[in-house]
């Protein structure tokens, strides 16, 4: 399983009071892949001080070089944090020149381009003469003057650097818009179904008119920009509120990446409340089912993933057994798909039977729960050498994998046999473990 923790929880885990956790992370890495992304350097980079080489450096001890980023598509590299982070210009907190700021540094460059993406024209929902007496005299401007979250940034004008700062006008604002019910003008005039202002009515509705909220008069938008304004977008319409104590803008803007790349694995962990219901909510509209931890439920998983990491093949094969109607996900033309109770070999967690004019066979594979649609050569890596450990070397003398076995996203795999079983792990779109009787492949070959 692909595990990502946020960077509060890695760097958290230099304290005495979590070394039992650390240690129990550094034995779980032989069952589990765990990875970071480019979003964990943009924390660091906040940090002026030489203390995050040392940060860089811990960081590399819980996930490798398991590194996800973007770059017109997502990608995964084999790149320690170190390597990774020279290329990154340094971080400045100087918000005094807005146009200075977005323009010299190639992160906050980026981010520019992301807050002229969320719409934000107050006017077109509430007019300056029907808002409540106690409404912030500040922040009337506020309504005047941005059609966007960058207007909206640069209209606190002197404040930008307490923006940065405490916080302090953003929080206020914040708090307000929390605790005065301004949604349901806002969805009318914006677009936004399936929402009543407490809660979605319809997931589907919801989801579709929230997005064309963002991508409408846009000739092209890519999926991680499109993520990111939704996510943003979330405190500002109130989906789910935070606690403005805690609002600062660069954290709700990273806190987007970070529930982004978290979404092409299996868990995400974080000790952010406010991180965790967003990441919840936008995963539940999208069907994404990646899980989301707090470091106690954290915890309790590593309990089952040491449980389940000395389940064996055989373990498998009784839990496929017995027909349970209620994990059953596909039953009809020849082919019957049923979850499995647990996840066996850190991989395997749905069993199939195919029935067909040739006989019958059984393999075994995963169900996607994330929005990676490939396989990580840690994974082929991981399976090759337990299998290995348990079958030997294959017929064909393979042994242990290398990533230039996969050539033009082919595989030969590796192709045992037991008596009168043929046992096959190979890819197609993900990695399977097939379990062929000799007389159907005889059939199949006549």
């Amino acid at each position: 399983m692909r595990i990502y923790l946020d960077n509060c929880v890695i760097q958290d885990l230099k304290k005495s009071e979590l070394s039992e956790l650390y240690d129990l992370i550094k034995l779980d890495k032989k069952n589990n892949i765990y990875c970071y992304s480019e979003a964990h350097l943009q924390d660091l980079m906040r940090d002026r001080s030489e203390e995050k080489f040392s940060d860089l450096k811990f960081m590399e001890s819980v996930v490798d070089s398991n590194c996800w980023h973007y770059n017109k598509r997502i990608l995964f590299d084999h790149i320690k944090p170190e390597e990774y982070y020279n290329p990154f210009p340094e971080y400045s907190e100087n918000l005094f020149d807005i146009d200075e700021l977005f323009s010299s540094n190639l992160i906050l460059k980026t981010m520019l381009n992301a807050f002229k993406n969320i719409p934000l024209d107050f006017n077109l929902f509430i007019k300056p003469n029907s808002l409540p007496i106690d409404f912030p005299e500040k922040f009337r401007m506020l309504l005047e003057k941005p059609t966007n979250f960058y207007e909206f940034f640069c209209a606190f004008g002197s404040f930008t650097n307490e923006l940065s700062a405490n916080q302090k006008e953003f929080k206020e604002l914040i708090s307000y818009l929390h605790n005065n019910d301004l949604s349901i003008s806002i969805f009318e005039h914006v677009g936004i179904e399936g929402y009543n202002g407490k809660r979605i009515t319809d997931k589907e509705k919801f989801r579709e008119s929230y997005s064309r909220y963002f991508i409408k008069d846009k000739k092209e938008v890519t999926i991680y920009d499109l993520f990111l304004n939704l996510y943003n977008g979330l405190e500002f319409f109130g989906f789910v509120k935070g606690k403005p104590r805690k609002q600062k803008m660069m954290n709700l803007i990273n806190d987007g990446r970070h529930a982004f790349f978290g979404a092409f694995c299996d868990i995400v962990v974080s000790k952010d409340s406010d991180f965790l219901e967003k990441t919840k909510f936008m995963y539940e509209i999208h069907d994404i089912d990646t899980l989301v931890f707090n470091i106690a439920e954290f915890q309790d998983f590593l309990t089952i993933s040491d449980s389940n990491s000395k389940l064996t093949l055989v373990d498998m094969m009784e839990d496929g057994n017995e027909i349970k109607e209620e994990n059953i996900i596909q039953n009809e033309n020849g082919i019957l798909s049923m979850k499995l109770d647990r996840t066996y070999l850190s991989y395997f967690n749905i069993v199939n039977y195919i029935s067909n004019e040739h006989g019958n066979y059984t393999f075994y594979t995963r169900i996607s729960i994330n929005m990676s649609t490939g396989t990580l050569k840690n994974e082929f890596e991981m399976l090759v050498h337990l299998l290995t450990g348990i079958f030997g070397i294959d017929g064909n003398g393979n042994s242990e994998f290398s990533p230039s076995e996969i050539i033009d996203e082919k595989w030969s795999g590796r192709v045992w046999r037991f008596m009168d079983t043929i046992i096959e792990l190979n890819l197609n779109g993900k990695l399977y473990l097939a379990f062929y009787p000799i007389d159907y492949l005889k059939s199949t070959n006549a």
